[in-house]
């Protein structure tokens, strides 16, 4: 048989599973206090990842983007600004050529966007989608491919938002 060519590592269900490392400080307000409670997903539904080591998880229920970045053992969650009205259904996840995570919710239509340190940067194609799903980036041209299953078709959209055309 050919070699195996993918291992299991382990698994990321909660903000525990990083086991980040403690300061003093931490660890004494832990012996004080008690710990934190871990934050765990609900519903994950879309996974993308960048060049800075991070792993972005899209939560449907819990309205919410997970954010386990490897390298420094760190979590932290991200949402739109309070005014937006924020997440209603978040499905799928991906970055773009100019570094912007990009959230499709299926039930807001629009597509949300944040900056690479979780900056929440608005959003866009609300007048254009139905029911936005999956997301796909062509890193040549720099066009944003939307599959919109409220409209049975798939949106191209330049890089900032506008619509180029539709298949289907």
């Amino acid at each position: 048989p050919a070699p195996a060519r993918i291992q299991y590592v382990g698994q990321l269900a909660t903000s525990d599973d990083l086991h980040p490392g403690k300061s003093f400080g931490e660890g004494l307000g832990e012996a004080l206090f008690g710990r934190k409670p871990s934050r765990s997903m609900l519903t994950p539904y879309a996974v993308c990842t960048d060049d800075r080591n991070r792993l972005f998880v899209c939560d449907s229920n819990a309205q919410v983007i997970h954010v386990f970045n490897l390298s420094n053992r760190h979590y932290e969650q991200w949402r739109p600004a309070n005014d937006s009205g924020g997440f209603s259904q978040p499905v799928g996840i991906v970055f773009d050529t100019m570094d912007r995570l990009l959230v499709s919710d299926s039930v807001a239509g629009a597509i949300f966007v944040f900056s690479d340190d979780g900056t929440y940067l608005g959003d866009f194609a609300r007048e254009s989608l139905v029911r936005p799903c999956g997301l796909a980036v062509d890193r040549r041209t720099g066009r944003i491919f939307v599959a919109d299953t409220g409209a049975h078709q798939v949106v191209v959209l330049a890089i900032d938002g506008e619509e180029i055309a539709r298949i289907g």
